[in-house]
């Protein structure tokens, strides 16, 4: 289904065979919101979008099947761009970005397996990386965002062992930050570094038995939250000395991901 609305929306829905977006697609209309989902769009031409570059707020490929895209038209767009939906697609690549509007950025569940230094996003609010199959954050990755407020990295591949350095973090707005089923098993000493003083954790779905004093109590040491799933018989705070003011959720391992965040009642409890 094609849609272009009153207010200037494009949709494009549950279409198997637009497979591109060629150059000069919407011809002299411009759009402020371009929405694509469910569709089997592989390619984006630069020239598609760039016409729209004075009027377009909102671009959103989602679950489709797009192996690239047009990162080049990126700072053209910083007027006005500030919603950018890519998540569930076939996307390898994601160069460093310098634009001045963009708020929100998803690009969870592609294949991205790295990312380089270089970002400079100081409107960035939320990213979301989650189902990528990263390893490692480049040095240096959040210095220059100085807005940003929520990071999902959940699903990736950051364990078992969460490096030092690897979130060093110069957000001081920051509010949350998902490593949830990622395999970790152990987190370092600075691992996560530079967190305001009211900052929440999950790390849900993950090996982590002992909460260590020396890695946890420096990310939040200021009535930060931790969220973490632990053995059925494992003291939860078991390495974590008790008169430190951090707020503790401990909950069972549990199978679907509906549940990470709605847990049942008995089994959660603040420890402070």
């Amino acid at each position: 289904m094609i849609s272009p609305s009153s207010d200037r929306t494009f949709r494009l829905l549950d279409n198997d065979m637009v497979q591109e977006l060629p150059e000069g697609v919407f011809g002299d209309v411009t759009f402020r919101i371009v929405t694509i989902s469910n569709t089997a769009l592989r390619h984006v031409h630069p020239q598609a979008i760039l016409p729209l570059k004075d009027r377009i707020r909102m671009l959103e490929i989602t679950n489709c099947a797009l192996q690239d895209f047009p990162w080049e038209i990126i700072p053209q767009l910083n007027e006005w761009l500030s919603s950018l939906f890519l998540s569930n697609n076939a996307l390898t690549y994601v160069p460093p970005l310098q634009t001045r509007n963009l708020g929100l950025f998803h690009l969870d569940g592609n294949q991205i397996a790295k990312l380089d230094s270089g970002w400079d996003i100081p409107t960035l609010m939320t990213l979301k990386m989650g189902g990528n199959p990263l390893s490692e954050m480049p040095a240096g990755f959040f210095h220059n965002m100085p807005n940003f407020e929520e990071f999902h990295c959940n699903g990736c591949n950051l364990g078992p062992t969460l490096f030092s350095g690897i979130f060093e973090m110069r957000a001081p707005r920051l509010k949350i930050i998902y490593l949830d089923e990622n395999s970790i098993s152990r987190v370092e000493p600075g691992a996560i570094s530079g967190l305001p003083a009211v900052s929440v954790l999950y790390f849900m779905k993950n090996n982590i038995s002992r909460l260590d004093e020396e890695a946890f109590y420096p990310m939040l040491r200021i009535n930060g939250k931790l969220f973490v799933d632990v053995p059925m018989r494992t003291s939860p705070l078991e390495g974590l000395s008790l008169h430190h003011f951090i707020q503790v959720t401990a909950i069972p391992h549990v199978d679907h991901l509906e549940d990470l965040y709605s847990p049942p009642v008995d089994w959660r409890g603040d420890f402070s």
